[in-house]
C-alpha cells in the first residue's frame, strides 16, 4: 500500500510540472479573470507535500527526481503562490531542498 501511495505522488508531481512547465496555458490570465485553478493545484501539491515525509524524498529516487522537478517549476514560475503557505510548510520545502543540494545523487 505504502509503494502505491508513493507512485501516485511521485505521478501526481510529474503531471502537475508537465502542466505547469508545458506552456499550454498563460497563468497570468486566471487570476485576470478570478479563476482559482491555478490556486488549487498549487494547494493540492502543498498538501501532497504534508502527507510525505521528508525521509521519503531521498529514499525513493523517481519520488525525489518528480518532486526536485516540480519544485524547480516552481519557484521559478510560481514563487508568488509560495508566499501564501504556512510557515511549517515553507520549512519543510526549504529543508526538502538543502537535503536536496546536500545528497550526492546527480539526478537531483
Amino acid at each position: 500500500k505504502q509503494w502505491y501511495q508513493r507512485r501516485v505522488r511521485g505521478l501526481c508531481f510529474q503531471i502537475l510540472r508537465a502542466s505547469l512547465a508545458g506552456g499550454y496555458v498563460n497563468f497570468g490570465v486566471f487570476r485576470l479573470y478570478g479563476d482559482d485553478c491555478h490556486v488549487n493545484a498549487i494547494d493540492m501539491f502543498i498538501k501532497l507535500l504534508g502527507s510525505l515525509p521528508e525521509r521519503a524524498l531521498l529514499e525513493y529516487p523517481k519520488l525525489s527526481v518528480a518532486y526536485y522537478s516540480l519544485m524547480d517549476v516552481v519557484t521559478q514560475d510560481h514563487l508568488t503562490l509560495l508566499g501564501n503557505v504556512d510557515n511549517t510548510v515553507l520549512v519543510y520545502i526549504l529543508s526538502t531542498l538543502a537535503e536536496g543540494v546536500a545528497s550526492v545523487d546527480v539526478t537531483i
